[in-house]
C-alpha cells in the first residue's frame, strides 16, 4: 500500500477530483476532497474536507476537518417553513 501526501499551499487550494465549485472564497492551505460540491461558500484557513460533500450558503471558519458525505448548510428552502421535526 502507497499512501500519496498533498502538499497543500499557501495561496491556491488543492481540490479533487470531478465535482463543482461555484462563488467559493478559499482560505490558505485548504484541500477539498473528490467529487466535492461547493456552492456560494466561505472556506477558512487549514480546512479540509473528505469526498463527497455538499457545501452550500455557509461559512467555514479555520480548522475545519469534515468527514466523508456531509452535506452542510442551509439549501433553497424558506427559513421560517423548514424544519427537522413537526409540531402540531
Amino acid at each position: 500500500m502507497h499512501i500519496n501526501f498533498v502538499k497543500l499551499s499557501k495561496d491556491e487550494p488543492v481540490i479533487g477530483k470531478g465535482g463543482e465549485h461555484k462563488d467559493i472564497t478559499f482560505g490558505q492551505y485548504v484541500e477539498i476532497g473528490e467529487q466535492n460540491y461547493l456552492d456560494n461558500s466561505a472556506i477558512g484557513d487549514y480546512t479540509y474536507t473528505g469526498q463527497f460533500c455538499f457545501i452550500q450558503n455557509s461559512t467555514l471558519n479555520k480548522f475545519i476537518s469534515m468527514a466523508a458525505m456531509i452535506r452542510i448548510g442551509p439549501t433553497n428552502h424558506l427559513r421560517p417553513t423548514s424544519s427537522a421535526y413537526f409540531c402540531v
